[in-house]
């Protein structure tokens, strides 16, 4: 605490926030009626495959939570925008909200994605 007082400057990273150097969940929230281990176990399967470091954040959180640990069938992702997974035939999407508000958009942008990869 003494050394506290010699500070003249300190260095935050971009977003202004202290870290512990690697991304964590601090917390889940879902809409009523929708259990937060099921939205984890969903997008840990989109996640799966991802090399993100967000991804590897996700897959621990569902590791603590004890949730299967499910591969997608497919997985598509576009850098800086998000991931598509179909997994037993239901279609997941993990992206930024913005993305998100126009999924027909983010269908077309994953269609002309080359980076597709299908389990086999």
């Amino acid at each position: 605490m003494e050394a506290l007082g010699t500070i003249d400057a300190v260095v935050l990273d971009k977003t202004g926030t202290l870290t512990f150097g690697e991304p964590y969940v601090v917390s889940i929230m879902t809409c009523p009626r929708i259990d937060p281990s099921t939205v984890v176990h969903m997008v840990a399967i989109a996640e799966r495959p991802s090399e993100h470091t967000l991804a590897r954040a996700i897959l621990k959180e569902a590791a603590c939570l004890r949730v299967p640990g499910d591969e997608p069938d497919t997985f598509q992702y576009t850098p800086g925008k998000g991931v598509r997974s179909v997994w037993q035939g239901a279609e997941i999407m993990v992206g930024t909200s913005v993305l998100l508000n126009n999924l027909d958009d983010l269908r077309r942008g994953f269609a002309r994605s080359p980076r597709t990869r299908a389990r086999s």
